[in-house]
């Protein structure tokens, strides 16, 4: 499921609702686009998984490596910082 300004996607575990993770998704003309995203509910399914619905908070500059939260947040910050001056 992909909606205009989130995800809708099944994982294997858990996560909590407010959870930020990155996700890579392809662009049109190659290579990948790096969202920071938000877990805004998550329900378990009827196949053991966990259902999520996310919220894409803000496009990163590069594509992230994977696990590289620290990265994310500093870009966070950085973002926040530009729009609150």
């Amino acid at each position: 499921n992909f909606p205009p300004r989130g995800l809708g996607m099944l994982i294997d575990k858990p996560l909590s609702v407010g959870t930020q993770f990155v996700v890579d998704l392809p662009r049109k003309s190659g290579g990948l686009v790096s969202f920071l995203c938000a877990v805004v509910h998550s329900r378990p399914s009827s196949d053991n998984r966990t259902q999520l619905g996310v919220e894409f908070t803000c496009m990163l500059r590069q594509p992230a490596s994977h696990g590289d939260a620290r990265e994310a947040e500093a870009e966070v910050r950085r973002l926040r910082a530009s729009v609150l001056e």
